[in-house]
């Protein structure tokens, strides 16, 4: 973690704005227009301060999902994974790798073991399985 760059950001108008306009349960607030890793900073810098949220970041691309991660990978220590979008368009996934990441990522979340999720906008209208089917499919050694 880099903890100077995220107590700089701490102390900005615009970071004590933000912690007063976040929304309650069942919201969202929808932030654009940083540059470069800033969006990053102000999300790993909100975990910290949040411990008991979930952030997701919804990025536009794959690229652009995988440049969050490695930032926020960077920047924190809190629990962060990727749900990578299909690389087909069917229900079914043709890449093991992808299909395991996916399922691993929603464990996690589902577990209560992940604060940030990182995904893209497609990812997130794709069908995926109910959690208690996948909880039924789950194999353990």
């Amino acid at each position: 973690m880099i903890e100077p760059i995220l107590t700089g950001f701490g102390r900005t108008g615009f970071a004590q704005d933000l912690v007063e306009r976040l929304p309650g349960a069942g919201t969202a607030l929808r932030l654009s227009g940083l540059s470069g890793s800033s969006g990053a900073v102000m999300v790993a810098w909100l975990a910290e301060r949040f411990p008991q949220r979930i952030f997701i970041v919804i990025a536009a691309t794959p690229a652009e999902a995988e440049r969050w991660l490695a930032d926020l990978t960077i920047l924190t220590d809190q629990p962060t994974a990727l749900y990578p979008q299909r690389e087909g368009l069917g229900e079914e996934e043709p890449h093991l790798e992808i299909a395991g990441e996916r399922i691993e990522t929603l464990e996690a979340l589902l577990r209560g073991q992940l604060r940030i999720l990182v995904t893209t906008a497609r990812a997130t209208a794709e069908k995926t399985l109910m959690p208690a089917a996948l909880e039924q499919l789950l194999l353990s050694f």
